[in-house]
């Protein structure tokens, strides 16, 4: 059995708080059975706290992160001081290339090949480790239709060497993969994944009194960082809509920063206070009862790669609506999902829920609809093929 060196621009702590992302974690516990050791390096960038004088609370939650091991899986956190100003976010890949080197010398750290999650700096920083130990790499590429298209039209020499020099490209969903033939021959399609063990059905009445939510209210539920292209403040306003109709109905947004504060300024500006709740961070292990509570799931981002948390909620029987991007639309059942037909417009975001809430749930056939195409044994099987040959 052979050791594998994973390169991340995300991993959660030891305690799965920070941050919320859980599926490069969920990909390493299902490969580790299969190698000696895994080593995670995660390069994490900070800046002293001090600096929050200047910049208030940038990066410095990254400064929580500890390295810490399980089972066969060790994880290191390589900081590297990332100020916000746009001399010192050029050099971020070198620095960040620097800080993961040093992990490996300072732990005398043995590795046989690489597998990296995202372009940069992973990807850049796997090319650069696997040409130093001749070994080869695999990099996975997460990014949303429009991030991968900007990196491939930034024509970035150490991005394009990456690339190229690699053993393979993995894309996340298929309908773009055409676009990386340039760079290499070898592609595939791995959807990513989501651990299938945290999250179930259970009772609605139930997790709604554990988390003192009133059993009388449609609970509506959307996760991911508070961001333009997650596209909250439309929902907001479709949730609007709603109330002024007199529907009984709570939308949880859970997630922070950055949008935070522009996002309670428009809640107080609708009078929703009453009707929305900007829930913060909820640790991975407890979203499986704020999905079991809620009626619906939302998702209207203007652009993603794909979805794990649409996958979650539907394992946990929760119907889905979301943004007509392509993969939705590859397993959508009328039992278990509905396309947002407009996600820029507040009214067609409403007309959906409503259409929704107006459907019986039909709770079995949606867990059965996911775990037909994404089983976490399939998913861990083509990696293996890919890693292991």
């Amino acid at each position: 059995m052979k050791n594998l060196l994973v390169i991340t621009n995300n991993f959660p702590d030891e305690e799965g708080k920070l941050p919320l992302t859980t599926f490069v974690k969920d990909n390493v516990n299902a490969l580790k059975e299969q190698f000696t050791k895994i080593y995670v390096i995660c390069p994490t960038p900070y800046y002293p706290s001090v600096l929050n004088i200047f910049w208030k609370n940038k990066y410095t939650h990254f400064s929580k992160l500890k390295s810490y091991s399980y089972d066969n899986v060790e994880v290191y956190f390589s900081r590297y001081i990332l100020l916000p100003i746009s001399f010192h976010r050029k050099k971020a890949a070198k620095n960040a290339l620097r800080a993961a080197k040093k992990i490996l010398s300072q732990k005398k750290i043995a590795i046989d090949s690489i597998l990296a999650h995202f372009s940069k700096p992973s990807g850049i920083i796997a090319a650069s480790i696997a040409k130093e130990y001749n070994i080869e790499y695999v990099i996975t590429l997460h990014e949303n239709p429009q991030w991968l298209d900007t990196l491939i039209q930034s024509w970035d020499k150490e991005l394009y060497k990456s690339r190229t020099w690699s053993r393979a490209l993995i894309r996340v969903n298929p309908y773009d993969m055409d676009k990386l033939e340039e760079f290499n021959n070898n592609i595939y399609h791995y959807p990513n994944w989501y651990d299938q063990n945290k999250f179930y059905d259970l009772d609605q009445n139930a997790c709604r009194e554990k988390l003192a939510l009133q059993s009388h209210w449609k609970i509506l539920i959307t996760i991911g960082r508070l961001h333009p292209i997650k596209n909250q403040a439309n929902l907001i306003k479709a949730c609007k809509i709603l109330v002024d109709e007199g529907k009984t109905i709570k939308l949880i947004i859970i997630w922070s920063w950055p949008e935070k504060k522009n996002l309670e300024k428009l809640i107080v500006q609708e009078w929703l206070t009453q009707h929305i709740s900007l829930a913060g961070a909820i640790p991975n292990q407890d979203l499986v009862y704020w999905l079991n509570a809620s009626d619906l799931f939302i998702l209207p981002s203007l652009a993603e790669s794909f979805w794990v948390v649409l996958l979650e909620a539907l394992w946990c029987g929760i119907p889905v609506i979301s943004t007509p991007h392509w993969w939705p639309q590859q397993i959508v059942t009328k039992e278990s999902w509905l396309l947002i037909p407009d996600v820029h417009d507040p009214i067609s975001i409403k007309e959906t829920i409503t259409k929704w809430l107006n459907t019986s749930r039909d709770t079995q056939n949606i867990i059965h609809t996911v775990k037909k195409k994404y089983s976490l044994e399939k998913l861990a099987k083509n990696y293996w093929d890919l890693l292991l040959k």
